[in-house]
């Protein structure tokens, strides 16, 4: 088997310690024959006023610069956790030109075996879940919002009593 220059990225996420995707990130690459992993790893709470990079932009960074040839992950969101548009980009970047092969082992995704586009749209649709919980409810917009009736209803309901000019 050909050694591999693998980068693995791990940080705590609900339901799964950073240590425990270690652990079973490092199990993963020996099962393939890949050697050991270069693990960047995120505190789970950074300093404030920390200028350092995190773990995850330097490993990123160095995927890029191809110091690595798989980045392993727990699940794909991982790479960019806060939109899609920033995970697809991302993808697209680092799988230009075959730069560096990304696997998720959660999701099931490999793009070093052809992308599967059901499972990598799988794992977009549950990191786009994800983000929208986060954000919380969108309350829907009143259609008369601006409407002289609307304020009367509101006013009404807010205790406030009807007003003469």
């Amino acid at each position: 088997m050909m050694t591999r220059r693998v980068a693995v990225y791990a940080a705590d996420v609900p339901g799964m310690s950073a240590e425990d995707q270690v652990q079973e990130l490092r199990r993963y690459c020996r099962r393939r024959g890949w050697g050991e992993p270069v693990v960047y790893r995120d505190p789970p709470v950074r300093p404030a006023g920390e200028t350092r990079l995190s773990a995850r932009l330097r490993m990123l960074q160095a995927a890029l610069r191809r110091q690595h040839d798989v980045v392993l992950v727990w699940r794909l969101a991982m790479l960019s956790p806060h939109n899609v548009n920033g995970l697809v980009t991302l993808l697209a970047s680092l799988l230009a030109n075959g730069i560096v092969r990304v696997v998720a082992v959660a999701d099931g995704v490999d793009t070093g075996c052809g992308v599967r586009a059901t499972r990598l749209v799988a794992a977009l649709a549950w990191h786009e879940m994800r983000t929208n919980r986060r954000s919380g409810p969108v309350r829907p917009r009143d259609p008369c919002e601006g409407c002289p009736m609307a304020r009367r209803r509101r006013g009404r309901r807010d205790g406030k009593g009807m007003r003469r000019p």
